[in-house]
């Protein structure tokens, strides 16, 4: 596994290109994220003035399909990729960049968390999982989406494992798995 630091130096290389390589590999058919962004968020139920918690947010563009009424938390330890979030989202927020292994916020702030595509850059996702339920507000809603395979290896179990093993690992049951195209989506809500 490449070292943070070099993944961090890729992703502020990549920064000035990065959702436009998206929006290519969407339109040729070779990448689904835009496309499984758009749906998960058409899909899910905010409650007004919802605090979402974007972790590994890149350029944000998750913003884009939020309705305007949630407060938005993007953080990501790539500065360049913060540097190129576009400021005409309907969602209102702050974009912090800080490493989300240990994350600068202050406790039991959050309805709602997104995790894409983050995880399987981490030295240790097991230790950041274990993290995050101090962040969330009772019933809170958790969304993990990252590559099945990529993600299992980090996590050093089979991929038929991996939404059991994040529920143990965040003390949340699991609500719902799913495949879309190469990634698994992995659903959560904390206790109310």
């Amino acid at each position: 596994m490449p070292s943070p630091r070099l993944i961090r130096f890729l992703y502020n290389q990549l920064a000035f290109a990065y959702e436009a390589t998206l929006a290519l590999g969407a339109r040729i058919g070779i990448s689904h994220e835009l496309h499984i962004r758009r749906h998960l968020i058409a899909n899910l139920e905010f409650p007004p003035g919802a605090h979402l918690l974007d972790l590994g947010c890149g350029t944000a563009a998750v913003r884009r399909y939020l309705p305007k009424h949630i407060h938005y938390v993007g953080l990501d330890f790539a500065l360049y990729m913060l540097r190129r979030a576009r400021p005409d989202s309907v969602a209102q927020g702050r974009l912090l960049c800080a490493d989300l292994q240990s994350p600068p916020l202050r406790p039991h702030q959050f309805d709602v968390l997104f995790c894409m595509g983050v995880l399987q850059h981490l030295p240790q996702p097991r230790h950041t999982l274990t993290q995050l339920p101090r962040l969330l507000r009772s019933g809170a809603q958790i969304l993990i989406l990252d590559e099945q395979q990529p993600f299992a290896r980090s996590l050093g179990v089979p991929a038929s494992e991996v939404g059991s093993v994040c529920a143990d690992l965040l003390g949340i049951p699991l609500g719902h798995t799913e495949i879309i195209h190469e990634y698994l989506l992995i659903r959560l809500a904390a206790s109310d």
